[in-house]
């Protein structure tokens, strides 16, 4: 992640706190039609321009792994493969009561 190093970077706002942890949230109006909530505003306008876009990009791309190794995690359970170290979660079979 391109982060401003500490020294040459002033606190563009509340939210820019945490931007040299990397546990900052991007200001989505920043550098697009400006902040109007300015040094008060609870995200950072320390990120580049294209920060936020990056970060859900990243955060699509990671769901998606995951949700292909469930997949072939129950394809593979299906198919009666036993693969080492992968534990595939078994069906619940849920009983409702009716009276």
């Amino acid at each position: 992640s391109r982060r401003t190093p500490p020294a040459r970077r002033v606190l563009h706002s509340v939210g820019s706190r945490l931007h040299d942890a990397g546990r900052c949230k991007p200001c989505a109006f920043f550098h697009t039609r400006g902040c109007e909530s300015g040094p008060n505003c609870r995200f950072c306008h320390a990120c580049e321009p294209d920060e936020r876009k990056r970060r859900r990009k990243e955060k699509l791309e990671q769901r998606q792994t995951a949700h292909q190794a469930r997949q072939f995690r129950r394809e593979a359970a299906f198919a009666g493969f036993a693969t080492p170290g992968l534990q595939v979660p078994s069906a619940r079979l849920t009983v409702s009561a009716q009276g």
